[in-house]
């Protein structure tokens, strides 16, 4: 027996936006996993700041997985895919911090962009 009352189905996870949630959280992982690899307490405070300030996008992202899909969303979340290897390579190499800090300033810029389309997406 039913009650009566109609369901509202749940929206559709933003698969997109969940793969960009995926490749931060990896992003994250490797940030901290070049903290073994710093050469002095600086740019550990560097890249521990990067790190703070990924988690604060990886959140919203996060927070907004149930957007409605938008060829927007789409193109940042391409953007975002892009950007991420270049600050994973410059990582490699802690000589390149510098490039790999430029990178990702770049990519979360672009994660901003696209939670900002999907918060106003609903």
């Amino acid at each position: 027996m039913t009650s009566g009352a109609e369901t509202t189905p749940e929206p559709l996870r933003n698969e997109d936006l969940a793969d960009v949630h995926r490749e931060l959280v990896s992003l994250s992982a490797a940030l901290d996993r070049a903290i073994d690899e710093a050469p002095d307490a600086a740019t550990v405070r560097r890249l521990t700041a990067q790190i703070a300030a990924l988690n604060v996008r990886i959140t919203a992202v996060g927070r907004q997985l149930f957007a409605t899909r938008s060829a927007e969303i789409a193109a940042a979340a391409r953007d975002i895919h892009d950007s991420i290897p270049e600050v994973e390579r410059a990582l490699a190499d802690l000589a390149s911090l510098d490039d790999a800090l430029s990178g990702l300033t770049a990519v979360l810029g672009i994660v901003d962009k696209a939670v900002g389309i999907a918060n106003s997406a609903g």
